[in-house]
């Protein structure tokens, strides 16, 4: 309240004006001249009125004491319900800077949100796809089996048919999928980096469990069932397990090809020798009377008698030659004689050479 202050001040400053004046106005020879008397009322006068403004002046200032005490309290209590409403209008600008705080968290919750459902769905739908995918994985997987199988069943009949024209001479069987070669390559490959001697525990592997067995093992974290099949350590297993989970190798291994493996043996006394053990001459014993076989292909044989003895290719392979001449056209090259004239041959050309070169001449019945 400044200039309620500044206003007291020049009340005050006013205060005792009139009779200071009058003073410096009504000078003593003035008072005592001719008109001394009617001078003296006049100052009196101007003195008692002097005196009332100075009262009036007084009581001025004590009003706008009072009124200043009066303002002081009504600052006071200004002051301090302005600072409460200071206090307030901080705590709304706070409140609202939380609430705007709030409101972007919550916009970017909700797109955070919005984005979660979106790859959910997105999730969904590859978890869909997924299952069909293994859905029609697992129908191919055992449509191949089939095959396998179909394939395995054929073989099995063509050895069947083979041991009823050649046994007991010659036996031949199929072991399905008894070609592992390929299975323990592709293990030993997916096995690099595990820690573990590959060949060992690859072999282990391969002579004891199955490639779809093995999966499912792998699959259910299973190393107890791994190493009890497999006949392997608890350390061996889960690192074959750790190196394959979750991996191409374990889809590759499913389909792996297990060829069949054919046996072909020779009767040998009272019992049988496998073809991989026998000499060429016994080779070309066990192998060329197969050859021999009713079958629609045109069938090209080179010197047939030269790892088998005169005995044996007139009491095999002539009789074979003579059973199935009528229905397959078989061209054999021989300096064995005995083969195109007690098998009948309808063809024979003679090859004549110089050393460089050789010729044939007409074709001639065997007997002319």
């Amino acid at each position: 309240w400044q200039f309620l202050q500044e206003y007291d001040q020049q009340i005050a400053d006013l205060s005792g004006q009139v009779a200071h004046r009058t003073s410096q106005w009504l000078t003593r020879e003035m008072l005592s001249g001719p008109n001394g008397a009617a001078i003296t009322g006049v100052r009196q006068k101007l003195l008692d009125r002097g005196a009332e403004i100075d009262e009036l002046l007084r009581q001025a200032r004590a009003c706008l004491s009072k009124l200043q005490d009066e303002l002081g309290d009504a600052g006071t209590s200004l002051t301090s319900a302005h600072a409460q409403q200071e206090a307030a209008y901080q705590e709304l600008i706070k409140h609202d800077a939380a609430l705007r705080g709030q409101a972007a968290e919550r916009s970017r919750l909700e797109k955070m949100k919005n984005d979660l459902l979106a790859k959910q769905r997105q999730r969904d739908a590859i978890i869909e796809k997924q299952a069909g995918l293994q859905k029609e994985r697992t129908q191919l997987l055992q449509k191949l089996s089939e095959l396998r199988d179909s394939r395995y069943n054929v073989r099995k009949a063509i050895a069947q048919r083979i041991n009823t024209a050649l046994m007991p001479d010659i036996r031949v069987t199929i072991e399905q999928s008894g070609h592992l070669g390929q299975y323990r390559a592709m293990l030993e490959q997916a096995l690099t980096g595990a820690r573990v001697q590959r060949g060992v525990v690859a072999q282990r592997i391969v002579e004891r469990v199955m490639p779809a067995d093995l999966v499912v093992l792998v699959r259910r974290g299973d190393t107890e069932g791994l190493a009890q099949r497999a006949n392997l350590n608890e350390e061996q297993a889960r690192k074959v397990v750790d190196a394959l989970k979750n991996t191409e190798a374990l889809y590759a291994l499913e389909t792996v090809e297990l060829a069949d493996r054919p046996r072909i043996e020779l009767k040998d006394g009272d019992g049988y020798k496998d073809s991989s053990t026998l000499s060429t001459g016994q080779k070309c014993t066990t192998i060329l009377p197969i050859l021999l076989l009713d079958s629609d292909t045109p069938l090209m044989v080179d010197q047939p008698e030269d790892n088998l003895d005169n005995r044996f290719v007139c009491e095999s392979v002539v009789k074979s030659i003579r059973k199935v001449k009528a229905t397959r056209q078989l061209v054999f090259v021989t300096h064995n004689p005995n083969i195109p004239v007690l098998a009948d041959a309808e063809r024979v050309f003679v090859l004549e050479s110089d050393g460089a070169r050789s010729s044939a001449n007409t074709p001639r019945r065997p007997d002319s």
